[in-house]
């Protein structure tokens, strides 16, 4: 996994907003990939996009703290 600090400075860069990553940046995915448009807005949200991102965080933090643990042991 990159390391939040790198995330962050990635993410800050024009071209890497307005959409969604296919390949997880923090998974390694490399920066400048097209993204895929998401639907929503200021005030709207997706909720499909909404739903996968709350999964895909559920697992991202799974991985996280099983990584944690073993790198303890």
């Amino acid at each position: 996994m990159i390391p939040k600090s790198q995330l962050k400075k990635i993410r800050a860069r024009r071209e890497e907003r307005g959409g969604y990553h296919p390949h997880p940046l923090y998974l390694g995915g490399p920066p400048g990939q097209e993204l895929t448009l998401t639907g929503e807005t200021r005030w709207e949200v997706n909720p499909q996009h909404r739903s996968a991102t709350i999964l895909q965080k559920k697992m991202v933090n799974a991985v996280r703290k099983k990584m944690a643990d073993e790198a303890s042991h």
